[in-house]
């Protein structure tokens, strides 16, 4: 707890009026509002003048009956007001616990819950973003698009199993519903590709800085941070362990591990760290592989679907030399820089283009963060393919109608609709931040 000008404290439950009413002379009424109170101790002592806003169940976040507290910020009256209330009846919340309480109210779905968590931990401008929809709901009714669709099609099936004799049924066969439910499972793939490449966004991207020492990596760092978190020297074997940082650009965040150079040596510790880097580089989402434009122009095995080729010190070199460098390392496409002069725009844009985040921060389609609820999506879209194989395979439209069921379920449990078990449902919360 840290000074502050205001600090906020809410009640939130069947007896938050009885609670604060404790504490001042005039009972509060019943119902929507604000007013300014004298806030007194167990004692009768005056510890604040608190300006009071007030919800009556189920107009509140959490649904219940609930009192906002803003009092004034100080370390210690803050703390008083909190020991007051507790002695009144109240407790602590546990961490998430408004917003669990909200979603037990059904007042948010748990898309929603997880959009309020992101929306605090955003580090860059597309993550804002995209928690910001997700808690407004708008993520809700997206997928709740996609589970309307999928009971058309259940509806249509189980029309055609219970009413046979009807003639609307007659064209209800797994050929004719084929189309459906490449649809359906089409518009559910859309949804989870744009979901790993937005989580990105949330979670930044593991990036290994890899080259032959005196390349430049720990300069291409500095750049990155604006600061000089690694040593940089003109000495080889300079960077012997793994240096990190993470900058937030404004659809994403780069968590940077800058390695030790590769190179043959002699030296066992300097022979851990190239190990250790090339690990690093094995894990990592992207790899910037930096080219040595003076030396050998063997390179490590990377796995170049997910690699970046970079050529440093491009401010060392005439318009002749750098013709030389961009012929002799034309396969790999590399992107020119600075890094010493900070100069690594085209990098930044590159690395852009190449998670398309450009194209996911002007995305109107449903987008999850959270891994779990890209699971029960994918669950959900295996099922629809299995419906797919079996009218394929020739099975009957019952049988279809098995996987199709599920899949609703596991829409139905995306969103919280289905029940949860209690211990599931700490879990869920129990790492939001305190007091939401």
């Amino acid at each position: 707890m840290a000074t502050q000008a205001i600090s906020i404290i809410r009640l939130s439950g069947e007896d938050s009026f009885k609670i604060i009413n404790r504490s001042i002379r005039k009972d509060l009424n019943h119902e929507n509002g604000t007013t300014l109170r004298n806030f007194y101790d167990p004692k009768g002592n005056l510890l604040d003048q608190v300006f009071l806003i007030t919800f009556v169940n189920p107009n509140s976040f959490t649904g219940e009956d609930v009192v906002e507290i803003n009092c004034h910020g100080g370390v210690l009256v803050t703390k008083r007001i909190l020991e007051t209330l507790i002695a009144n009846g109240a407790r602590m919340a546990e961490r998430g616990e408004f917003s669990k309480r909200a979603f037990l109210n059904q007042k948010i779905s748990l898309i929603q819950s997880q959009g309020i968590n992101d929306l605090i931990e955003a580090k860059n401008d597309l993550a804002l973003k995209i928690s910001a929809k997700n808690m407004s709901g708008k993520t809700n009714v997206l997928i709740n698009e996609v589970k309307s669709n999928i009971m058309d099609v259940i509806s249509k099936i189980q029309t055609a199993i219970d009413y046979p004799e009807y003639e609307e049924t007659d064209n209800v066969t797994p050929e004719n519903i084929k189309d459906d439910i490449v649809v359906l499972h089409n518009g559910i793939k859309k949804i989870i590709d744009l979901s790993k490449r937005a989580s990105f966004s949330k979670n930044g991207i593991k990036t290994a800085i890899i080259g032959v020492p005196n390349v430049g990596k720990s300069s291409l760092l500095n750049s990155f941070l604006n600061e000089d978190k690694a040593i940089v020297s003109n000495e080889q074997g300079t960077t012997r362990d793994i240096v990190e940082g993470e900058i937030a650009f404004s659809n994403f965040t780069l968590s940077l591990l800058d390695t030790a150079g590769i190179r043959k040596t002699e030296n066992k510790i300097e022979q851990l760290g190239i190990e250790k880097s090339l690990q690093v580089a094995k894990d990592a989402d992207l790899v910037l592989y930096l080219l040595d434009v003076k030396g050998d122009s063997k390179l490590i095995d990377v796995d170049k679907s997910k690699t970046i080729f970079v050529i440093n010190k491009v401010d060392e070199l005439s318009n002749e030399q750098r013709k030389n460098v961009e012929n002799k390392f034309k396969e790999y496409s590399p992107v020119f820089v600075s890094a010493l002069n900070s100069d690594i725009d085209s990098l930044i844009k590159r690395i852009e283009d190449k998670f398309n985040l450009n194209e996911i921060a002007k995305s109107d389609e449903a987008i999850l963060t959270n891994a779990d609820e890209i699971a029960k999506l994918t669950l959900a879209m295996s099922k629809v393919e299995n419906a797919l194989t079996n009218i394929s395979n020739g099975f009957s439209i019952d049988l279809i109608n098995i996987d199709l069921r599920t899949a609703f379920e596991e829409l139905n449990e995306l969103l919280g609709f289905n029940e949860i078990e209690d211990e599931i449902l700490d879990n869920i919360f129990k790492k939001y931040c305190l007091g939401k």
